[in-house]
């Protein structure tokens, strides 16, 4: 813990916060006004519900959120450092996070939903599983692994209807993957991996014009003489059809291949359709 958590004189007073919840043991915290500095300790099984709240330099870091929710707010050079959220969301009118740390944060069960992201760090956060479908990243960090991450620059109709402001895609740029392991992570709907900085070595794979590559190699297989390999490779680029049916490119760790069958399907991805464009890591210039 460090001095800045044990100086109860840096704790900010929430008791004017706190309102009647759903039931006796659940309570709400509402803040819908700015708050400056100061360290915030989350309550034990309350909700945080922030609604057109403006938080500058108010530090969470460490603290534990039974439910946190965020609407039309604004969060400005915050340290959400080491934070376990057991659940939350920011949907409804955008929420903006600007120059926060949110460094090897518990995240895998809060839905970032229609929020952007703007110089965020997110090194060594646990973010698996995280769907990012309507979210927004500008100039943020990632570091360490990364598993099974949906990023994506254009939205479902169902979806555009709930934007508030309205957009017809998120703005996903300038992004630091280089300290990153991404293991499962999609780039999907239009997201311009040259705009971002990509991982390097050997076991990151770039494979571009992806939906082409996939048709390609489905062809060539199918050509071969029958076997249980070729069924078996006809049955897993058939899985990678449906994956990539809305990307232009794909960021592919080796590791995602497995077995025999795996790497053997990865090499014909990588053979079927040779391009410049195709290599390991690349990273924009």
């Amino acid at each position: 813990m460090t001095d800045k958590q044990n100086d109860a004189s840096n704790l900010l007073d929430i008791a004017a916060y706190v309102v009647p919840g759903l039931t006796a043991d659940i309570r709400q915290v509402k803040i819908g006004e700015t708050l400056r500095a100061g360290r915030f300790v989350p309550p034990v099984g309350h909700i945080v519900d922030f609604e057109r709240a403006h938080v500058v330099g108010v530090d969470f870091s460490g603290g534990t959120f039974y439910a946190m929710r965020a609407v039309g707010s604004l969060f400005e050079d915050c340290d959400f450092s080491r934070c376990k959220f057991e659940t939350g969301h920011f949907y409804g009118r955008q929420t903006v996070f600007r120059r926060c740390d949110f460094g090897r944060a518990d995240l895998r069960r809060l839905r970032p939903g229609t929020a952007r992201f703007e110089e965020c760090t997110f090194d060594h956060a646990k973010l698996d599983g995280w769907i990012a479908r309507d979210s927004e990243f500008v100039e943020c960090r990632f570091a360490g692994r990364i598993r099974g991450v949906n990023f994506s620059a254009s939205l479902d109709k169902d979806d555009l209807r709930d934007l508030d402001p309205p957009r017809t895609a998120n703005e996903f740029r300038g992004n630091d993957f280089r300290q990153a392991q991404l293991m499962g992570v999609d780039f999907k709907r239009g997201i311009d991996l040259d705009q971002q900085c990509l991982p390097g070595g050997p076991d990151q794979v770039r494979l571009d014009r992806i939906q082409e590559r996939v048709a390609r190699a489905l062809a060539l297989v199918s050509m071969w003489p029958q076997s249980r390999e070729r069924d078996e490779l006809r049955r897993g680029l058939e899985v990678q059809a449906m994956v990539y049916a809305d990307s232009d490119e794909a960021f592919v760790h080796r590791a995602d291949f497995k077995g025999k069958v795996g790497k053997r399907l990865l090499e014909v991805l990588i053979e079927a359709l040779p391009s410049d464009e195709q290599q390991e890591g690349r990273s924009p210039s």
